[in-house]
């Protein structure tokens, strides 16, 4: 597994509040899936989100204090090795809604069939 890369066709952007942003584009895959990106900003609200599928491959980045020099994936710390690279960075597979925590950016793949997404 690996990172799904995300198309330029944006399908649709939804904004929340001032503290939250959604966004959905194309997921390259060779199908039709959709990529939502959200955005927590807020620092006590958490939001829950629901795919088509009801199955989703979450990359949850979150952080201990948004000015430290870390950042996790899905509850791992992301360290680079020696030479600069990156590890590898796998999803997280969920069932049901996603559950954002806040002041975390999620990247949700979803495989189900978009219209707006067909022939990408």
């Amino acid at each position: 597994m690996g990172v799904a890369p995300v198309g330029l066709e944006l399908v649709k952007v939804h904004a929340f509040s001032a503290h939250r942003l959604t966004g959905a584009f194309c997921t390259e895959d060779g199908g039709a899936g959709v990529t939502f990106v959200a955005v927590i900003a807020s620092g006590t609200d958490e939001r829950s989100v629901g795919t088509a599928s009801g199955t989703a491959e979450v990359y949850l980045l979150t952080s201990d204090d948004l000015a430290a020099g870390s950042v996790s994936l899905n509850g791992a710390t992301l360290t680079a090795a020696p030479d600069g690279t990156l590890p590898p960075l796998d999803p997280q597979v969920v069932d049901g809604p996603v559950v954002l925590p806040p002041a975390s950016v999620a990247f949700i793949v979803d495989s189900t069939s978009a219209d707006a997404c067909a022939g990408e």
